[in-house]
């Protein structure tokens, strides 16, 4: 196995490795169509190393989402803090979706796996929740009690729309 040594200056991590063999496999082959087995052999490990980090492909897209969270919130948005919360729920949507964009392909087919199977878009809703109840937070608005949750159920709903039209745009500038 080739892995990364620790003298390497970025050494990427087993789980970042995971991540990023799921959405390559995901974008040749369809989300369906490939097992863990496949993925253990993408990234380079043994099934067993896998089945210790991840219990599932699902869970492994809830690390993505994670990681991507926490590329946007360390960008931070102090420059837009005085703005207009529609302002700053933009600009943070924006940045993830710049996060994302190398993972174009791969998005497009976990997006048409969601609609073809209620039962895996049931499960990625807990994590897609989590997102973005850092999101509304990241932008100034508030996540807490009843209408809260209804804010975070709509930002997922709403991102979800936003990523449907995102993954057949080719045009490089999210216009």
């Amino acid at each position: 196995m080739a892995h990364s040594s620790s003298s390497d200056a970025n050494p990427v991590s087993v789980r970042d490795r995971i991540i990023d063999a799921t959405l390559a496999l995901a974008a040749e082959r369809g989300w369906s169509n490939f097992g863990l087995t496949d993925l253990a052999q993408a990234a380079d490990i043994t099934l067993a190393e896998l089945r210790e980090l991840f219990p599932s492909k699902g869970a492994v897209i809830g690390a993505f989402m994670r990681r991507t969270d926490l590329q946007v919130l360390r960008e931070g948005a102090d420059d837009l803090a005085d703005g207009p919360v529609r302002d700053r729920l933009f600009d943070v949507l924006m940045r993830r979706l710049d996060a994302i964009t190398p993972y174009k392909a791969g998005m497009r087919a976990l997006l048409l796996a969601v609609k073809r199977d209620p039962v895996f878009a049931l499960a990625l809703n807990g994590p897609a929740n989590n997102s973005m109840r850092f999101m509304l937070e990241a932008a100034g608005i508030k996540t807490s009690g009843p209408l809260g949750a209804l804010r975070v159920q709509g930002a997922v709903v709403l991102f979800g729309r936003v990523l449907d039209v995102w993954v057949t745009d080719d045009e490089t500038d999210c216009a």
